[in-house]
C-alpha cells in the first residue's frame, strides 16, 4: 500500500530520523555552536571554570632544565623538554660498591613541558669508566616548595644478581633534589641515614 496517498491534503511526508542519528546531530550542532563561541580549548577551559587565562598560564610548572644536587651531593644537569622527553648527565657523588665513577647519561620523561609536575627518568650505571650492571628509576613530582625549586622522586635501584638472591637485588628509597648544592657538614649527616641509590 502507498503511505503517500494517506496523508492529509497539503502536508508531505518528513523522513523518519532514528534516536542514532538525532543523537548525531545533536552532537554535531553542539559541536558548531562550541566551536563558533569558543575558538580554542584554552578559552573554552576557562569560561567554563570561571578562571582568568592569566590564572591558568600561572600554574605552568617550572622549567626543569639546569643542574640539580640531592641530599647528598650526587649533581645531574638536565637538558630541556622537548615533546615529553628529555635527557641529561649524572654524577654521583656516593657509591656503595665504589663502582660508579664519571658521569653516567639520564633518560627521561616529563609533563612539565605541557604544565604538569611529574617526570621519571632512568640511569644505567654503565659508561666508558664504569660496568656496574646495575640500573636506577626515579618518579617524582618536580616542585616549587616555600620558594624553592624541588624534584621529589622516589627511586628503584636493581642490581644484576643470582636467581637465588634476587629478592635482595632491588632497592627502594628517596632523593630530593635542588638547584643548590648541599654543605659538607649536611651530606656528612644525610650519609649516616640515607640508602644510597647508586651502585
Amino acid at each position: 500500500m502507498d503511505r503517500s496517498s494517506d496523508k492529509a491534503p497539503g502536508t508531505t511526508l518528513q523522513p523518519r530520523v532514528t534516536r542514532t542519528e538525532a543523537a548525531i546531530e545533536a552532537v554535531i550542532k553542539t559541536w558548531l555552536v562550541m566551536r563558533a563561541k569558543f575558538p580554542s580549548l584554552r578559552n573554552f577551559l576557562v569560561s567554563r571554570s570561571n578562571l582568568r587565562e592569566s590564572d591558568i598560564l600561572r600554574r605552568t610548572t617550572m622549567d626543569i632544565q639546569g643542574t640539580w644536587f640531592n641530599e647528598l651531593g650526587s649533581t645531574m644537569v638536565l637538558r630541556p623538554v622537548s615533546r615529553g622527553q628529555f635527557s641529561g648527565d649524572y654524577r654521583t657523588a656516593v657509591s656503595a660498591t665504589a663502582c660508579a665513577r664519571g658521569v653516567f647519561r639520564i633518560t627521561g620523561r616529563s609533563a612539565t613541558d605541557i604544565g604538569g609536575d611529574t617526570l621519571g627518568f632512568v640511569v644505567s650505571w654503565n659508561n666508558r669508566g664504569s660496568v656496574c650492571k646495575s640500573v636506577a628509576a626515579w618518579s617524582g613530582q618536580a616542585q616549587t616548595i616555600n620558594g624553592v625549586d624541588q624534584i621529589n622522586a622516589f627511586w628503584l635501584l636493581t642490581v644484576e644478581s643470582n636467581p637465588d638472591m634476587n629478592w635482595y637485588a632491588t632497592h627502594v628509597g628517596q632523593d630530593v633534589f635542588t638547584r643548590t648544592r648541599p654543605t659538607d657538614e649536611v651530606i656528612e649527616r644525610n650519609l649516616q641515614s640515607v640508602r644510597q641509590s647508586h651502585p
